[in-house]
């Protein structure tokens, strides 16, 4: 067993337990990618909302599990957080592209670090691409493939320097206020 995964569990259910809600809210805890589809299969009911910050280079699969799935509802609220940092390029090529998200894109400064980056607010309306009649996403370029591999290295050598703990050094891009 994991401990880190055992302290998160614990400070997820004491802040739900302190909030007054942990009788309404399930803590599970796992893989996103092989969570999705059990919550699919065993759920009637589905997100209004959902905060993503887990591995940036992941975002687009989940989101379109969520949506494969029927696990989003109408006008469901998608906030993902780091997307420029390391980056997240399929996802805000998805999110700015799909006429089923009306997407704003917020700078922020980095927790307990002297750096900027970017979270995203998504609206998810399943009926505005065919009211649009817009056609399906083509494939993403080539260019923004490699964009979307560099990123992932930047988390993988972040992890070998700090395992259990994705870390960038987020100095190195300096984004203008």
């Amino acid at each position: 067993m994991d401990f880190r995964i055992t302290i998160r569990f614990a400070k997820a259910t004491n802040i739900l337990a302190f909030a007054g809600v942990s009788q309404k809210v399930k803590v599970l805890i796992g893989h996103s990618l092989s969570l999705l589809p059990r919550l699919a299969a065993n759920m009637n009911e589905r997100f209004g909302g959902v905060f993503t910050d887990t591995r940036g280079s992941r975002y687009d699969q989940e989101l379109m599990m969520l949506i494969q799935h029927g696990l989003l509802e109408p006008k469901a609220v998608i906030v993902a957080d780091n997307v420029l940092k390391p980056g997240t390029p399929l996802y805000l090529w998805l999110i700015t592209r799909d006429a089923r998200f009306k997407t704003e894109i917020y700078p922020v400064g980095e927790f307990a670090m002297p750096a900027k980056d970017w979270m995203s607010v998504s609206i998810y309306d399943p009926e505005a691409a065919a009211a649009s009649g817009e056609q399906p996403l083509p494939s993403p370029p080539a260019e923004l493939l490699r964009l979307h591999a560099a990123a992932d290295e930047m988390r993988a050598r972040g992890e070998l320097l700090f395992p259990g703990r994705i870390r960038c050094n987020f100095c190195d891009t300096q984004i203008p206020d």
